[in-house]
């Protein structure tokens, strides 16, 4: 009797991005996008659960399975029509090819680096500023996001950077901390002082630059409204938490807004 042989399939997929010349592997049943971010693929991405469709990716060969339904994401017709995809949401079954962005927002790669919590300060209600100081220099954009976490620790959450990011970059970042009810990280934070514990960050994620539809700069959109800036940074700065212990600059950055659609009038059907 003749047995027959079923050849098992790699335990690694290649993807090749057709418009970049440009090649990485990914682990078989692994997301695509995080496979690339881990990697330090400057693969562009924001929200990274299939809600922006920054990751809008084309599909040119090869296999995936969605985590959701495309036909209910960002993604319109046509792109599912020609066999776009969105990375985030996207197992790798086999080898690949595709279409995408990559190293869009100034290519900032994605970094896993260690340090320590160099000061954690109240500075208002229920709000610390975390400084971690790192033992690497590490590149970020402004408006780009970490997660961070214990290095003893599994928790991991994830904020947007407040401080500077110099072009050369830096071993200083900052966070701003609002404790919540239950919330592992936040309390754990707030229980005690955590000047000098170990900790990891892995970034940075979101990209910063012109949004694909509108034009607008995300970080604040040029032009005058009545004499005044019109941009989300500037209107935070004037229109932000009204914290006594929070100065301007400081609560411009407790909120991150971001313009995705061209302002329009809506009539209420009533």
């Amino acid at each position: 009797m003749k047995l027959f042989h079923r050849t098992p399939a790699p335990e690694t997929c290649t993807v090749r991005v057709t418009n970049a010349d440009f090649s990485f592997d990914v682990p078989r049943r692994r997301l695509l996008l995080g496979s690339a971010l881990d990697q330090g693929v400057a693969y562009p991405h924001n929200c990274r659960v299939g809600t922006c469709g920054s990751c809008k990716t084309k599909l040119v060969s090869g296999r995936i399975r969605p985590l959701i339904d495309f036909a209910l994401s960002p993604l319109t017709a046509q792109e599912l029509k020609d066999g776009c995809i969105l990375a985030c949401q996207s197992k790798v079954l086999t080898d690949i090819e595709i279409e995408a962005p990559i190293g869009r927002g100034g290519g900032v790669a994605v970094q896993r680096v260690t340090g320590v919590v160099a000061s954690a300060e109240l500075v208002g209600h229920e709000v610390i500023d975390l400084r971690l100081r790192l033992d690497t220099l590490f590149r970020f954009q402004p408006g780009q996001w970490g997660s961070i976490g214990a290095r003893d620790s599994e928790v991991r959450r994830a904020y947007s950077f407040h401080t500077p990011a110099p072009r050369e970059g830096t071993t200083e970042v900052g966070f701003y901390i609002k404790k919540l009810p239950g919330g592992a990280f936040s309390e754990w934070l707030f229980a005690a002082d955590r000047a000098g514990v170990e900790m990891e960050l892995l970034g940075p994620f979101g990209i910063l630059g012109d949004h694909d539809e509108t034009g607008h700069n995300v970080c604040d959109q040029a032009g005058l409204v009545e004499g005044q800036p019109r941009g989300f940074k500037t209107y935070w700065q004037t229109h932000g938490l009204q914290d006594p212990g929070l100065d301007a600059y400081r609560r411009s950055l407790a909120f991150f807004g971001l313009p995705l659609t061209a302002p329009r009038i809506e009539t209420n059907s009533s």
